[in-house]
């Protein structure tokens, strides 16, 4: 079946400067000089988008359970958000930029559509997306237009001349791993969220989220994971030559990320448990639910995951004595630590196959992104800062 051009229709400008006309759906901003009768395309209906979006989550729904060798009907929610934000971008894209929906684009088009996704920026001027967060939507449009094609909706595949040139430039360095900390950086942030806590010490959140940043660093927890750990999840095991018990984590099965017990890092063992200490302190009717390991304040479920982004912000633009003590962009987010924990792990000697169980890969593949990235071999020791006496209940009172 030959490509389906686009449908256009003539419609009336009105006095805000939007073409209007008998679909609901057709609101586009046009020029200021324009003519008050002009011809403009008419989007793909929303439903019509979201049946081919339907289409590639089943698509690659079956293509993970081949690879992986398991039965999965459907990714994770959270994987259908990010894809189906992704897809409405570049079907937003090409109609303003352009006048193209997805049954007419070529790959111009569609690479433009793409590069209009910035990062964010000052108002004026977004920074340019990094190379693998265009890779990530090249890989989705091929799939979209995969699907296309076999639906009979298109002949061909712009996007993927892109992705193929994407790929032969593919290199896993920094920009693979979108960011991580060196060794003099991690103790610097670990510095950090010291002073963190110590600038309201008489705040119990701070210290919980200081225990949690703690744990995603040395346990390589993704955000999500952190915020819906329970109690029953962490496990102490003494030890006869330390009067710090070791800690273990027990994480549940997300997404593509299966279920597996990790150990914590030795140097974020103190925090952890002055936390829970501290949080064994907590009068019950402060909790809700009361079984979290971090709380929220009361009436939330739970931690949402952009206040653990807000927590990240705040400590790598911390103050101290006039001077920030990590002068680096906001833009370093908490996957930063999840990174730093697989990169510090391959730089001291932890095999591959053993850091893939720990992360929760599937494949052990999934570590050669991270085997370039520097670090500098050495391990992290902290000496924590001793609380406070009264640091007791009446912090909650």
């Amino acid at each position: 079946m030959p490509n389906t051009p686009a449908k256009f229709v003539t419609v009336q400008i009105n006095s805000r400067g939007y073409a209007m006309a008998t679909s609901e759906h057709l609101r586009l901003p046009v020029a200021a000089d324009v003519s008050e009768e002009t011809t403009v395309p008419i989007p793909m209906h929303p439903d019509e988008v979201a049946r081919i979006f339907e289409g590639v989550m089943g698509m690659r729904a079956s293509r993970l359970s081949h690879k992986l060798a398991t039965k999965r009907d459907d990714l994770s929610d959270q994987s259908r958000k990010t894809f189906k934000t992704m897809l409405e971008k570049v079907v937003s894209n090409l109609i303003k930029a352009c006048g193209k929906t997805l049954l007419d684009c070529d790959t111009a088009q569609v690479e433009s559509a793409v590069a209009t996704n910035g990062r964010r920026g000052t108002k004026n001027s977004a920074k340019a997306a990094s190379a693998e967060t265009v890779r990530r939507y090249y890989t989705l449009m091929t799939d979209v237009f995969e699907f296309m094609i076999q639906d009979g909706t298109r002949t061909t595949n712009p996007a993927r001349p892109l992705l193929q040139a994407s790929r032969a430039g593919m290199t896993y360095d920094a920009d693979h791993v979108s960011s991580s900390f060196t060794e003099a950086d991690e103790k610097k942030f670990i510095e950090s969220l010291n002073v963190y806590v110590f600038e309201k010490s008489n705040e119990w959140t701070r210290r919980r989220d200081r225990a949690m940043l703690m744990l995603m660093l040395a346990a390589g927890l993704k955000p999500s994971e952190a915020v819906s750990l329970t109690l029953g999840q962490i496990e102490r095991h003494n030890r006869t030559d330390d009067d710090v018990p070791a800690i273990t984590v027990h994480v549940r099965t997300t997404g593509i990320q299966h279920s597996r017990i990790v150990p914590v890092d030795d140097f974020a063992a103190a925090i952890l448990n002055e936390w829970l200490h501290l949080r064994a302190t907590i009068r019950t009717d402060c909790l809700s639910p009361e079984s979290l390991l971090f709380p929220p304040l009361t009436g939330f479920d739970q931690i949402s995951t952009n206040t653990v982004y807000g927590v990240m912000v705040a400590v790598l633009n911390v103050e101290k004595e006039q001077a920030k003590v990590l002068p680096w962009e906001k833009s370093k987010g908490t996957n930063t630590l999840r990174n730093t924990y697989c990169i510090r792990h391959l730089a001291n000697g932890t095999p591959a196959e053993v850091l893939a169980e720990r992360m929760g890969f599937r494949m052990v593949e999934s570590i050669d992104r991270y085997a370039k990235v520097p670090y500098r071999p050495g391990s992290v020791k902290v000496v924590p800062v001793a609380p406070p006496p009264t640091l007791t209940a009446t912090l909650f009172d």
